[in-house]
């Protein structure tokens, strides 16, 4: 993991430009990291989304969408929160799935499916 969080760090830029054209279709968070991986479990009109990243400093960033367009276009972020980003420490207990996935994001350079 620390290898691989190295080499995300050291060709941050590189791999941001990248992710530029894997995601040219796609939303993504507004936090600033290389997203890794990320999982779409939504059907058609819904939005359920979880992105892991790795943030310039090398921390691990979690995001997390839901939402609905079932609400017509009127969708309050103040009342109705959509999206929760945090930024986490890669040395706290970390989900085997999202240490796989960051590996072999530094491995590929490709964003990995969680779902």
């Amino acid at each position: 993991m620390e290898q691989a969080l190295e080499k995300i760090v050291s060709n941050w830029e590189k791999l941001k430009d990248a992710e530029t054209e894997q995601l040219r279709y796609h939303s993504k968070p507004r936090m600033i990291a290389v997203w890794c991986a990320k999982s779409d479990t939504s059907v058609s009109y819904e939005v359920d989304e979880e992105w892991i990243g790795v943030t310039p400093q090398g921390k691990i960033a979690w995001a997390y969408a839901s939402g609905c367009s079932c609400w017509g276009g009127y969708f309050d972020e103040e009342r109705f929160e959509s999206m929760k980003e945090v930024v986490l420490n890669h040395k706290q207990h970390l989900p085997e799935d999202w240490e796989k996935a960051i590996i072999a994001f530094a491995e590929t350079g490709t964003i990995q499916d969680l779902s």
